[in-house]
């Protein structure tokens, strides 16, 4: 008797604590007619990506849908989140690296499951025709281009205006972390070491276009940054 109180304690206790994640707190089925395709910021214009279920954006379980027409290319990035793909339909290639190389592509076909850790440089290529993946991780989905010359989000007119204020922002941590500044010295360094590629391209071309001036100071680094582009 003890035995089987104990397992009804220990049950209860478990619907107690158990959190359904977003999306899966009642039995629901997505049929493929149902899903709804929409443009990704970070992916090339023609791509779309589906929410299956879950929310991407937010800490917990997802699972997406991305569909790449024919010929067009992914470039190298990578994802945070550790990652488990399955090939719908199409073929997929994938090859890993930090530069896109066809001679490093796998492909593979429909019903292929592919496993693929988190901040690995990864490409893709669309190359013999359309195709659909399904990815399953653990948000929030994060998306980085190895390049960011390469992130359709900075190549789109919208995506330039948030560029533009992403720069300005950047700038502003940047100098302001700035206590002394001269062409040799943990300053440079400094600014090197920007947290993400994008800040460290504007520092980089910004210390190099102030080194050609020949002025070095707080506002001209300033003024460089705001102006450079990756």
């Amino acid at each position: 008797m003890s035995n089987e109180r104990t397992a009804v304690m220990t049950r209860a206790q478990q619907r107690a604590v158990a959190a359904h994640p977003p999306g899966q707190d009642v039995f629901k089925s997505v049929l493929s007619e149902d899903i709804s395709w929409k443009p990704f910021a970070a992916f090339p214009p023609s791509v779309r990506l589906a929410v299956i279920v879950g929310q991407p954006s937010e800490a917990g379980p997802y699972t997406i849908r991305v569909r790449v027409p024919h010929g067009v290319k992914l470039m190298p990035h990578r994802h945070p989140e550790d990652r488990v793909y399955t090939v719908i339909s199409g073929v997929f290639y994938i090859g890993l690296g930090e530069q896109f190389n066809p001679e490093k592509l796998e492909a593979y076909p429909p019903g292929s499951v592919i496993v693929l850790p988190g901040n690995t440089s990864h490409f893709h290529w669309a190359k013999s025709s359309e195709y659909i993946t399904q990815v399953t991780a653990i948000g929030p989905l994060g998306l980085e281009y190895v390049s960011a010359n390469d992130d359709p989000f900075y190549l789109s007119p919208s995506g330039m205006d948030a560029y533009l204020i992403s720069c300005r922002s950047i700038c502003t941590q940047i100098v302001a972390s700035i206590t002394t500044l001269s062409l040799d010295g943990n300053c440079l360094m400094m600014a090197f070491s920007a947290p993400t590629p994008l800040a460290r391209t504007l520092s980089e071309n910004a210390l190099e276009r102030s080194a050609e001036r020949g002025l070095i100071g707080k506002t001209t680094l300033a003024r460089d940054l705001c102006e450079c582009q990756p």
